[in-house]
């Protein structure tokens, strides 16, 4: 009797042992499985890049930017709806003018470089490490060759950690919208970073109608209560006036003829560190400039002194 239950244990014993192997060889034949699958998806999509690159290679367009020659494949220059290439490529009217079938643009080469760059990768256009005249300068170049919004500040977005209590922020952080409290009080947000300029499509003011859009300095701003008279550097959308916090007096505003924005603008504002003004734009058209640190003598601010000035917004009405 003891011999077979000891027969028994031991053919238990090894089927065990042949289950934990068979589960482990199992195991590393899956994960084997696996890695082969992972390389050939990863040969899979090298070889239909490698038939794109071929087959864009047949679709290249050569330009000719100030006398520098670029090439790009097209869908690379189509890639964004709008842009000055879905004119020059798409509209029939515009033919190569060079000997080697390059389209003439007569812009700086310089600052294309980077849009270049951007219109390849779909990442937005980078100004890091640029001097404020530069980064003026690629803006004005983003302008004109009418880059969307989202790729010339694709880094500034509106801060959930400095936004005033009764606003929303939404859109992969590009809107911000006025849904609490009332009408009877300021709130603010700032942009996540510095810039020498942005842009605010106003999509609603609201039945009151004020809103605010401009510069704050970030040491003494309020997120919620009012900027444009104690710390900051704004347009009113209600009544077209530029408001100053270096005025003395602070609410008095300056006229503006062009008067009140309405929804649906777009509203530009640009900032001049090296020169300390802020100017601002609606649609196009010039709204007037601020100083940020007046100067009796005409010079400007050294930039131990500047402000660290960053994008706001101010909303009074709700729904705006």
């Amino acid at each position: 009797m003891s011999a077979s239950v000891s027969l028994h244990s031991d053919l238990r014993g090894k089927f065990t042992e042949l289950v934990e192997e068979f589960l482990r060889l199992s195991g590393a034949v899956d994960e084997r499985l696996l890695q082969l699958e992972a390389k050939e998806a990863k040969w899979e999509k090298i070889k239909a890049e490698v038939h794109h690159q071929a087959t864009e290679s047949e679709r290249r367009v050569k330009l000719n930017v100030g006398g520098r020659g670029f090439t790009a494949s097209r869908s690379t220059l189509l890639r964004w709806e709008g842009t000055y290439f879905h004119a020059l490529l798409g509209s029939g009217q515009w033919e190569p003018c060079g000997d080697d079938g390059a389209y003439f643009i007569d812009r700086d080469a310089g600052p294309f470089e980077a849009i270049m760059a951007s219109f390849r990768s779909g990442e937005p256009v980078d100004f890091c490490g640029l001097r404020p005249s530069e980064r003026k300068r690629l803006q004005d170049e983003c302008q004109y060759y009418q880059l969307p919004n989202h790729i010339v500040f694709g880094g500034l977005h509106w801060d959930s950690s400095r936004c005033g209590s009764t606003l929303s922020i939404s859109d992969g952080g590009h809107t911000v919208t006025k849904t609490g409290g009332d009408s009877a009080c300021d709130a603010a947000v700032l942009a996540t970073t510095e810039a020498s300029g942005f842009r605010v499509r106003i999509r609603q003011l609201g039945p009151e109608g004020d809103l605010m859009v401009g510069y704050a300095n970030s040491d003494s701003f309020e997120a919620n209560g009012q900027n444009y008279d104690r710390s900051g550097w704004f347009l009113s959308c209600d009544d077209g006036r530029l408001y100053s916090s270096c005025l003395g007096r602070g609410v008095e505003g300056i006229s503006a003829a062009a008067g009140m924005v309405p929804s649906g603008s777009l509203v530009e504002v640009q900032y001049d560190a090296e020169r300390s003004r802020i100017s601002f734009s609606v649609d196009g058209e010039a709204r007037g400039t601020l100083q940020v640190r007046p100067d009796p003598k005409g010079g400007t601010a050294a930039p131990s002194l500047r402000p660290r000035l960053l994008p706001c917004v101010e909303i009074y009405s709700v729904g705006a």
